[in-house]
């Protein structure tokens, strides 16, 4: 006798199905980007966090994943405001994005911090190099995921600014 038991189909909480949909939109927008997305419940609410090496800047990602965010929390008023609820798909309270860049950047951004701290004459150096380095260049710059020779030039026609501005994240890509 041959006995087939079907286990029930699992349900996925509002939270998972927001973390499903996002990563399946991400991978069609940028499928040579490798995107960890993970969702969570908590009491009065849900998030789903998205994380990912170099590849495309946050805000091109946030472009494609802002309507998973149901609203945004009002911290004058102490209150979240269900200001972009839709029905046509599933939705978090929370949608964050976390870009990092991968070891080689890394380094690359410290040697040049390192580079930029022989002169430094002020007690806050490190930290702002290390926020405009990591932050500002990095943040701003779109890098191929199979991206290699990782450096950091002056720019070019700039000869005025803030230090984002000065600075300009290069890398090589592969030919197809």
């Amino acid at each position: 006798m041959n006995t087939t038991t079907t286990k029930p189909k699992r349900t996925l909480t509002a939270a998972a199905q927001t973390s499903k949909a996002i990563k399946a939109e991400l991978k069609k927008a940028y499928p040579k980007t490798r995107f960890s997305v993970k969702s969570s419940n908590f009491a009065n609410g849900n998030s789903v966090d998205i994380f990912w090496t170099n590849g495309a800047t946050a805000n091109k990602v946030e472009e494609y994943t802002a309507k998973f965010q149901k609203g945004s929390f009002n911290g004058m008023e102490d209150i979240y405001e269900n200001s972009n609820s839709r029905d046509d798909i599933p939705q978090a309270k929370f949608v964050s994005t976390s870009r990092r860049p991968s070891e080689e950047l890394e380094q690359v951004l410290n040697d040049f911090k390192k580079e930029l701290m022989k002169d430094a004459r002020y007690e806050d150096a490190d930290f702002q190099a290390k926020e405009y380095l990591n932050y500002r260049v990095f943040r701003k710059t779109s890098i191929h995921p199979a991206a290699t020779n990782f450096r950091i030039e002056r720019a070019k026609n700039v000869s005025a600014g803030v230090l984002e501005d000065l600075y300009e994240l290069k890398f090589d890509t592969p030919t197809i």
